[in-house]
């Protein structure tokens, strides 16, 4: 079902729905940008963005306002599985744009390592917020959900007249990537030209579809929010708010969708195993925080030559002496090359340098090049297997 045929069922299509569409796409960049200014912490092995829901939809409209590419992830308990798993899926998360918590599991994990601000802001409610605040406007576009959901949740976004109208919807099937990437269905999310477009596939499926097509599509917000179709489109309830602040969804989920038990069991016996083998090593090693006058006296300096850039550090690195750090690793990145970090005395890290790492790692990805670290001691490879970057030193 087409959103042209949904509206037209709905009775809201007016002549000017065939006006030609004057929007431009995505501002297209020859060099990858990277905000290593964002708050960003690393919670077991993934970068998430600490900041409220406000901020998150504030960030959606920029990007949207100005076109320009704002890739989204929502980590979950599942994506974090799945990371250990598969690199390609792990590295799509650690170049998104915006890494947001959605699952209280790994708001659970952030607080235990000491990211004590870090909050739920799940993808469904950016959604839901977006609809019902009607300020501002943004066109989306539904790609997956289950057959016959994206044409029924067009029709439901676009009856109630809210800050979200959907501009076109399809349904790509079952197909691997590559058939999912036809031509066509490109060129049809692109003529409709939406502001946000939203894939409704499996994690694994999504994410990769998105790599894969991200710098064909020109809308300028692009995201895997997985049920936010069928949410929409009715065909699953979402779980009432007291459930969800409760930090029981997953319960509800598994009551509308019985076939996901497997999957929350098997991400349930991982977290158990992450907590005794990875968690209760991290809060050890941060009692062993050192003296303040240490964080103070830490140094960065550059040096570049023959097609490398080497970042060296001295010292212990907390979020209250990153300041530095982000200029030099900014600095770094103005012309791609290939980057090594030096640690010098580094003994101590926490989860804000291990999260503006994970950014340095996504840069890299995205420009082709490689980081290493060189002069790691054994103790800061036991801290970095415990916060479960250990592949940051492969």
């Amino acid at each position: 079902m087409t959103v042209a045929e949904v509206e037209l069922a709905i009775g809201m299509r007016d002549e000017s729905d065939d006006a030609p569409v004057e929007k431009k796409g995505v501002e297209c960049s020859s060099l990858p940008r990277t905000d290593f200014y964002r708050d960003v912490h690393c919670v077991f092995g993934l970068p998430i963005d600490v900041i409220p829901i406000e901020r998150a939809l504030f960030e959606l409209r920029e990007a949207s306002a100005r076109r320009t590419r704002c890739f989204l992830s929502t980590p979950n308990l599942n994506y974090l599985v799945a990371s250990y798993r598969d690199s390609h899926f792990r590295n799509s998360v650690l170049c998104s744009d915006l890494s947001l918590t959605d699952g209280v599991p790994l708001v659970w994990l952030g607080k235990l390592i000491g990211v004590s601000d870090i909050k739920r802001v799940a993808g469904s409610t950016l959604f839901e917020r977006l609809v019902a605040e009607t300020s501002t406007r943004m066109s989306v576009y539904f790609f997956g959900g289950g057959q016959g959901a994206s044409g029924l949740a067009a029709a439901f976004v676009n009856a109630r007249n809210g800050g979200v109208n959907c501009v076109g919807s399809s349904y790509p099937g079952f197909g691997s990537i590559e058939e999912m990437s036809r031509s066509d269905m490109i060129d049809e999310i692109n003529r409709c030209a939406p502001d946000f477009l939203i894939v409704a596939l499996a994690a694994k499926k999504g994410q990769a579809w998105l790599q894969h097509n991200q710098h064909k599509i020109k809308a300028p917000v692009i995201s895997n929010l997985g049920a936010v179709v069928n949410f929409a489109a009715g065909t699953i309830r979402r779980a009432p708010r007291w459930v969800q602040e409760a930090g029981f969804e997953w319960a509800w989920r598994i009551k509308e969708e019985p076939s996901l038990w497997r999957r929350y069991f098997d991400d349930g016996l991982t977290l158990a195993k992450l907590l005794v083998a990875r968690a209760i090593p991290c809060c050890v090693y941060r009692l062993a925080r050192p003296q303040s006058h240490l964080f103070r006296n830490a140094t960065v300096s550059v040096r570049s030559g023959d097609g490398t850039c080497c970042i060296d550090l001295d010292g212990p690195r907390n979020q209250g002496n990153l300041a530095p750090v982000r200029q030099a690793i900014s600095e770094a990145v103005a012309v791609p090359c290939d980057i090594v970090v030096r640690f010098h005395d580094v003994a101590y890290v926490d989860s804000a340098f291990l999260g503006l790492c994970l950014l340095l790692y996504g840069h890299q990805v995205k420009t082709g090049h490689t980081l290493k670290f060189e002069g790691v001691s054994s103790h800061m490879r036991k801290v970095f297997r415990a916060n479960c970057v250990e592949y940051l030193l492969a």
